[in-house]
């Protein structure tokens, strides 16, 4: 097909023929700006009257239907997950439908023992910069009605207060070993790291692979 011989529907079979030889859609969207970019340059240089792309829409993702848990499932994961090093903050993400970043920026000060409530305020999450690896704390929620507050239950209080005395205790064994930065986060491990959200998500599937268990995403 010629440059001036190209209609919207030639690129919209492009992108079919794409989608049913194994592309993901990322590779198809790469495809469209490309020679949308392309045909654009054609058009200001006057090689071709006008952009067909520019009247094909971009491709789309199909709806994604979220998986879960019922019940029974929930608690054969639960039993499946005694013993294991996340048990207990996989169990609050199930109960307070927590996304990993809310998770992981848990902090000590938004626990009320008191009132007993626990307020979501903050969170972390793992981004790349110029190739590296980082945490980025945040104190400011992604929306409104991300920062909310919900209620402490007793069973969920008494493990955090254990958890509590747990970390005291391992930062007074190693003392000036254990990690100064970020005592104020209730996930660290025993020298006082902070869990990141990869670790966890990605702990997560593999924990499901290896007890054959229904596979669903962290967040779900």
């Amino acid at each position: 097909i010629t440059l001036q011989n190209i209609k919207p529907t030639d690129i919209q079979a492009y992108y079919a023929w794409l989608m049913e030889n194994g592309k993901t859609i990322q590779s198809c969207t790469h495809a469209h700006v490309i020679i949308r970019r392309a045909l654009e340059i054609a058009y200001r240089t006057d090689l071709i009257p006008v952009n067909p792309a520019a009247k094909v829409e971009k491709p789309k993702s199909p709806k994604y239907e979220a998986k879960y848990y019922d019940l029974k499932q929930l608690r054969t994961l639960f039993e499946y997950l005694k013993g294991d090093k996340y048990e207990f903050m996989y169990k609050m993400t199930a109960f307070y439908g927590l996304r990993r970043s809310e998770l992981c920026g848990m902090k000590w000060s938004s626990i009320d023992f008191d009132r007993n409530t626990i307020t979501l305020n903050s969170s972390i999450i793992q981004t790349s910069v110029n190739g590296k690896l980082l945490l980025i704390k945040k104190d400011i929620m992604k929306n409104a009605s991300s920062k909310r507050t919900m209620p402490l239950i007793p069973e969920i209080k008494e493990a955090l207060l254990e958890l509590k005395k747990q970390q005291d205790k391992n930062r007074a064994y190693f003392k000036n070993s254990y990690n100064q930065e970020f005592l104020e986060y209730v996930w660290v491990d025993d020298i006082g790291k902070l869990v990141n959200p990869n670790t966890v998500t990605h702990h997560f599937k593999t924990f499901l692979e290896q007890n054959d268990l229904p596979h669903i995403r962290f967040h779900e």
